[in-house]
């Protein structure tokens, strides 16, 4: 039994920070409606740019009650924007964490605005 006890303790201090991600889910409403089809998408640390390492990103499509889930395999500050119709809203601040967060998001009509 202490032997087990060990691997399992021993497995668990081995296990990949990336794998104990959480998920990010909520709502996005435009204007105060539940919006269908919006593309959500999360980049750990952020979105990049040239010279940059890849971020650890994650993508998701609301559903037709503006529902969204997604996993990204890292955790602490990173970057969520929104696109609908062509138009992609600006970069937002959120926090991944080992844990799901609720994180429901209202933005206008154009995406310029989100909160």
């Amino acid at each position: 039994m202490t032997k087990l006890l060990i691997a399992i303790l021993c497995a668990a201090a081995l296990w990949p920070l990336s794998v104990e991600a959480g998920t990010l889910y909520g709502t996005v409403r435009v204007g105060s409606t539940p919006a269908a089809g919006v593309g959500v998408s999360v980049a750990c640390p952020g979105f990049g740019g040239p010279g940059r390492p890849p971020p650890a990103t994650g993508d998701a499509t609301t559903d037709t009650r503006g529902s969204y889930s997604l996993r990204v395999e890292a955790n602490g500050p990173c970057k969520m924007r929104l696109q609908r119709d062509g138009r992609t809203g600006p970069e937002f601040d959120v926090f991944v964490a080992n844990n799901s967060l609720r994180l429901d998001v209202d933005a206008d009509t154009a995406l310029g605005r989100v909160r």
